[in-house]
């Protein structure tokens, strides 16, 4: 029995707006396996701070994941003071949408 788990985030109106897409990597193949190069691309249209994807899961999967501006860990999500942000958690027992906010960038 698989349910559909909906990301979206949506970037800060002051961070640039310019991206085609950003990424959510994390602890389930469908998610890349920690690995950015397999993260789960994320898109918005022209000029919408919002980005979206799904994927199917087994009900009952707990997942675990970051999101990131390019494949790789030096562009991941930080808090509104440019904090880190601890690894973001779900469970997927029904179709859900999984909404966060990226306030800031790590930029390495």
């Amino acid at each position: 029995d698989k349910v559909i788990v909906k990301i979206q985030v949506k970037v800060s109106d002051y961070l640039p707006q310019d991206m085609e897409k950003i990424y959510v990597v994390g602890n389930h193949e469908k998610l890349g396996n920690w690995n950015p190069v397999n993260a789960m691309a994320l898109k918005n249209s022209k000029n919408n701070p919002v980005y979206r994807s799904f994927r199917k899961v087994p009900r009952g999967t707990q997942l675990e994941f970051k999101i990131i501006r390019t494949m790789s860990y030096d562009h991941v999500q930080l808090g509104a003071y440019c904090e880190e942000v601890e690894n973001l958690k779900l469970t997927a027992d029904e179709d859900m949408t999984y909404q966060a906010v990226v306030y800031n960038w790590k930029e390495e």
